[in-house]
Parts: structure tokens; C-alpha cells; sequence
């Protein structure tokens, strides 16, 4: 169902249009506020939005204008309402970024014309939009992988001979231990790379996401093994606790190699953008037929709007903050856990806290 905002002071103009649009079948957003309707459309990230341009707060000028300043929301279809007719008013909604511009009154034939053209033309551009990120996310790593292993593979040699001295100094052996270890760190991230590309081409596709469902088994998720992830994490983290709130065995409806991704990406997500000399803290529940991790850090927190638009690539507020990671981490746990018929769910305070509570299927007998 296409989503659509609408924003208008006329109380009883949005009253109609709302229930016009509720019974072409789209799912209506309404407000009469020039803030509010901002705020809702960053929130919601509509396929269209409808502005009247003259509202008691700001106009619909300055929404559109604030608008282009998001990337995530600038290329919304938009269509302006306005009682003025005068071409100063329309140049003005055009240059702004206006997809179309209605002069009140139009006719109801009017106004879904506009709509379903603007929602049409949007949708071949992110058809076209989606075929070339495919392009780029499943071509690009594979092309840095063959060269990365080359440059692991010799920077290794190099430290294998530190043992002869007159092969080779010191100096150069600590210097092939850095590119070393900064190779490892890219190897890392592109598989990682190539993990999310992989999700996101099942996920585009109804008959992989069957597939993947159907094939889909079983996994007990025990307190062993469970206890060597934890250990391996603690090698690579300092200041981690882990709060067992249930010890037993659960039998899950998830891969093993899927829970344990899931469980360090989350996991490392949490250290990655945590405030320094705080600690992480991993517990676990039973709610209902869900098992529940939940991942809490102290830390920069997250907005609702930061939080409502996790997805591909994305880390917030980077030029901010000096923390390393790709922001994948989030978008990998999301996607993955959708896979498996779970959902992902985060609670957090700015500059204070955030928790992520990941819920996995438990196996019904």
C-alpha cells in the first residue's frame, strides 16, 4: 500500500482529500501543521507528498527546501496545492523541486492523475536506482577481494622472515604487521560487504525468500555455545559483560551460521559506537514464542528518525564521531532476522543509551 502525506490547514479540505485517497486504496498520513507535517514525513517516508503552500507556520516553500537538504527524503514525489495561480507562484514551487502544482479548486480526476503519474515515474527511477546498487554491491567487493588477499598473503611472508635478521629488519617487519593488520580489518568489512549484498538479492526476489525459508532448519542454541562466542568477543573487547537471565537450551528456528551472525554483528555493533570506558551489556529472555537477545550500550544514542531508516550502508552523524565501522552491522541483523521470520526492535535515549532487542523464532514441536 503506497503511503502518502498530507499536509493542509483547510480542516475540512483534509478531511475530504483523506478519505478520497483512503478509498483509492493508499495509506494517508494527515496533518495541518508545516512542522509537524516535516517531521511526519522524515519519520514515515512517504511515496508522495501532497503541501498546500500557504500554512500559519511555514509555507510549503520552506518544507520542500528542508527537505532537499535530506538525502533519504529529497527525492519523495511532491505536489504543491495552492489557491494562487499567478506563474511567479508556480516558478517558485518548481525551482523548490515541486513535481506538480494543483490550483485550488481541481477536481478530484485531477489530483489522482497527478498522483499516479508522479508514483509511476518514482517507481522506474527506483527500479533503475535498485538494478545499479545491485550492479555496484555484488561486483565491487569481489573485484577488491583477489587484490586485498594478494597484498594479506605477502605482508604474512615478510612477517614469516622477521626470524632471519639478515634477511630482512625490524623496522620493516613492524611495518608489514600494520598493512597486515589493516588488510585484515578490509577482508573483514567486505565480506561483510558481501553478506548484505547477498541479503539484499534474496530479498528482492519472492521466489529466493521462499527458497530460503523452505530450506531453513533447526538449531539448538546452547550455553556452550553460546559461552564460545562470548569468549571469542572478549578476546577482541574489553570491558564486555554478560547477563544470563536463561541458561537452558533453546531450540531455535534459525541456522546455527545465522544466529551467530546475527549475535556478532549485534555485539559488535554495540562496541563500535559506544562511549569510551563503558561497558556493553547481552542479556537473554523468553517472550512468547521468541527468544529474546537484547544489546544494550551507553553511548551517542539514536533519534526515532535515525532509527526508522536503518538500512543499507548507513552510519549517522560519521563526520561527528571518530568511531571505525561501516554502520553495516544494524542492516545486516535487520535483514538477516526478517529472513528468518524475526524482527529486530531498538529502544534508546539520545546521548544516553541504546538497547536492541533481536527476536528469533523458537521452534515449535
Amino acid at each position: 500500500m503506497k503511503k502518502i502525506v498530507l499536509i493542509e490547514d483547510d480542516l475540512l479540505l483534509v478531511q475530504n482529500l483523506t478519505e478520497i485517497l483512503r478509498e483509492e486504496g493508499f495509506e494517508v498520513v494527515p496533518t495541518s501543521s508545516g512542522i509537524e507535517g516535516l517531521n511526519l514525513v522524515k519519520f514515515h517516508l512517504p511515496d508522495l507528498v501532497i503541501c498546500d503552500i500557504l500554512l500559519p507556520e511555514f509555507n510549503g516553500l520552506v518544507i520542500k527546501d528542508e527537505l532537499n537538504k535530506d538525502p533519504f527524503v529529497s527525492t519523495i514525489p511532491f505536489i504543491f496545492l495552492t489557491a494562487k495561480s499567478g506563474k511567479e507562484d508556480i516558478r517558485k514551487g518548481m525551482e523548490v523541486g515541486a513535481d506538480d502544482y494543483l490550483i485550488k479548486p481541481f477536481t478530484v480526476e485531477d489530483l489522482l492523475k497527478s498522483i499516479y503519474s508522479r508514483l509511476k515515474k518514482n517507481d522506474i527511477f527506483k527500479k533503475h536506482t535498485k538494478e545499479l546498487t545491485k550492479s555496484i554491491t555484488l561486483s565491487l567487493p569481489h573485484e577488491f577481494n583477489n587484490p586485498l588477499l594478494t597484498v594479506l598473503g605477502y605482508s604474512e611472508i615478510i612477517m614469516d622472515m622477521g626470524g632471519d635478521t639478515k634477511n630482512i629488519n625490524s623496522e620493516i617487519i613492524k611495518y608489514a604487521g600494520i598493512i597486515n593488520s589493516a588488510g585484515k580489518e578490509l577482508h573483514g568489512l567486505l565480506k561483510r560487504f558481501l553478506l548484505i549484498s547477498k541479503l539484499e538479492t534474496i530479498f528482492s526476489d519472492a521466489d529466493e525468500v521462499k527458497k530460503y525459508n523452505e530450506n531453513r532448519t533447526k538449531f539448538i542454541w546452547s550455553a556452550d555455545i553460546k559461552n564460545n562466542i562470548i569468549e571469542l568477543s572478549r578476546e577482541k573487547y574489553d570491558n564486555m559483560v554478560i547477563v544470563q537471565e536463561n541458561s537452558e537450551n533453546v531450540l531455535l528456528n534459525i541456522s546455527g551460521e545465522d544466529i551467530e551472525i546475527l549475535y556478532t554483528e549485534l555485539l559488535e555493533n554495540a562496541f563500535k559506537f559506544k562511549a569510551k570506558n563503558t561497558q556493553v551489556y547481552v542479556s537473554e529472555s523468553i517472550e512468547d514464542r521468541f527468544y529474546c537477545l537484547q544489546f544494550k550500550n551507553f553511548g551517542r544514542g539514536m533519534t526515532k528518525e535515525q532509527i526508522s531508516r536503518i538500512g543499507i550502508f548507513q552510519q549517522f552523524d560519521r563526520e561527528r564521531y571518530e568511531q571505525k565501522g561501516s554502520g553495516l552491522g544494524l542492516s545486516i541483523a535487520k535483514r538477516l532476522i526478517e529472513l528468518n521470520k524475526g524482527y529486530l526492535r531498538i529502544e534508546s535515549l539520545l546521548k544516553v543509551e541504546t538497547i536492541v532487542y533481536l527476536y528469533v523464532p523458537m521452534k515449535v514441536e
